[in-house]
């Protein structure tokens, strides 16, 4: 069951008429039930707006209207927020495993690097020697440069 061209304005704070012409222009996918009325996935309406803030009871002012209407009573305000929070959890965890693919690839580069390094050093190391005949063979033996 999905929510009404009503209810869906309600939910992200725009008209009803503004949710109609999203659905004609193809900025958010519904489809129309036996009774001839719009049908829209929440999933699909948080996909394209933000939900309409609820009040925080925290931040509100003191009067107990302000304070009742949090958390919401009603179901699908419930439902609503629901897939709110799913929605960015889902978009949180994505963007964790992007940190830690990133994060992965970087300590890999870093190994790589270090890897380089010690390449380097040895070969450098190896060209000194050999630039210098007077190793500690040569110094044993007594040949080479004087």
């Amino acid at each position: 069951m999905g929510l009404s061209a009503k209810e869906a304005a309600d939910a992200v704070g725009i008209s009803k008429q503004g949710i109609i012409k999203a659905i004609t222009r193809g900025r958010i996918s519904a489809s129309k039930d036996k009774h001839g009325d719009w049908e829209i996935d929440a999933a699909e309406l948080f996909r394209v707006y933000d939900p309409k803030k609820e009040v925080d009871a925290v931040h509100a002012s003191t009067d107990s209207e302000s304070i009742s209407a949090y958390p919401p009573k009603d179901i699908h305000s419930l439902q609503v927020l629901e897939v709110e929070l799913r929605t960015k959890l889902e978009a949180a965890e994505k963007r964790s495993a992007d940190l830690e693919t990133q994060l992965y690839k970087a300590e890999q580069r870093e190994v790589q690097l270090m890897e380089m390094v010690k390449s380097q050093t040895r070969l450098l190391e190896h060209a000194t020697e050999s630039q210098n005949p007077r190793g500690w063979l040569s110094r044993i033996l007594g040949i080479g440069r004087s």
